[in-house]
């Protein structure tokens, strides 16, 4: 079957123009038929051989630079070779140049050798006389220190004097002030409370009525100064569940703007279930305080307030709250001898 040229569309035999394009058809072209397409095998090749490795180009060393041309000395001309008279002034003149030159220098060596002994001479005179005047004139003044030496002594013997009884006077007057401030009251007591010593005017008294009417009151920290008996009633209303007594000692010193106080511990009993601790191996806690109207008010471990003291039938009594670090509430009480 023959096929259009320019379409590749079938067309019948004997056709003049393609149906598919419109174009004529030759009548060569009607005649030919399809060709069956053979397919042509590609020829196996061998394999390549295998290529060697180029070698790496080797760095090639760079030029050297050219150095640059010495430059020639111009060859005299033939007119200077022939007339060597015009050379002949210029050289005359260089040796009488370097002969002016050599003897200047002559006689500057020359002077200075003549110069340099003598001004060493000069030198080493005037350094004699200095120091002979300078050592004439320090003499007198080396008597006058020995002579004034022994006027020194006695004034440092007397500014010692001054100051040892300057000092012994200072150590007395300490002493005094110390006796004065730590004197204590022959009530003061070292012994170790018992809850018999608050039972009856504490306990079941001062601690809610306070301080007696017709009690003589303590009035100043010479006053309440040396050992009490103290009694620390912890949650006296067993809000917490914690009720307990306390058993201590107290100690007071200083003066009224600047007082010590020792707080030392000895026993607890937990009253709700009758059992006691032993607090004998801690230490004592430390508080700073300061007599105001007739209250000692102490900050340490917590702070405490004592707010009266009394005299009554030869006893001394104080009554005073403490507010622990743990916000216990404390009731105080202290009593002696």
């Amino acid at each position: 079957m023959p096929f259009c040229k320019f379409c590749g569309a079938e067309i019948r035999e004997g056709a003049m123009f393609c149906k598919n394009c419109g174009k004529p058809v030759s009548q060569s072209q009607s005649v030919i038929e399809e060709t069956p397409e053979v397919e042509v095998k590609a020829p196996v090749l061998p394999p390549p051989p295998p290529v060697a490795p180029v070698p790496e180009a080797v760095p090639v060393p760079e030029a050297a630079p050219v150095p640059e041309a010495t430059p020639v000395p111009e060859t005299p001309s033939s007119e200077t070779t022939l007339n060597p008279e015009a050379s002949t002034p210029e050289t005359s003149e260089t040796p009488t140049a370097s002969t002016s030159s050599k003897s200047s220098n002559k006689k500057t060596l020359i002077l200075l050798v003549v110069l340099i002994p003598i001004v060493l001479m000069l030198l080493g005179g005037i350094g004699t006389a200095v120091w002979f005047f300078a050592f004439r004139e320090a003499e007198p003044e080396y008597a006058v220190i020995e002579e004034s030496s022994p006027i020194d002594y006695e004034e440092s013997i007397i500014s010692t004097a001054d100051a040892d009884e300057t000092e012994n006077y200072a150590e007395e007057y300490a002493e005094e002030e110390t006796v004065e401030t730590s004197a204590s009251s022959p009530l003061s007591t070292d012994a170790i409370p018992t809850e018999a010593d608050f039972k009856s005017w504490y306990i079941n008294s001062a601690m809610k009525s306070g301080k007696p009417g017709n009690a003589k009151t303590l009035s100043g920290i010479s006053d309440v100064s040396g050992s009490w008996k103290v009694l620390l009633y912890q949650d006296p209303t067993n809000k917490y569940g914690v009720k307990a007594y306390t058993f201590a000692t107290i100690t007071i010193d200083g003066t009224d703007e600047n007082a010590q106080l020792s707080l030392k511990r000895h026993s607890i009993r937990f009253l709700t279930d009758n059992t006691s601790v032993s607090e004998e191996s801690e230490a004592p806690d430390a508080f700073s305080a300061k007599w105001k109207s007739g209250k000692l008010i102490a900050s340490g471990v917590g702070s405490m307030t004592i707010s009266s003291f009394w005299e009554q039938g030869g006893k001394q009594y104080a009554i005073g709250t403490f507010d622990s670090p743990d916000g216990m509430p404390v009731s105080l009480g202290m009593v002696r001898p």
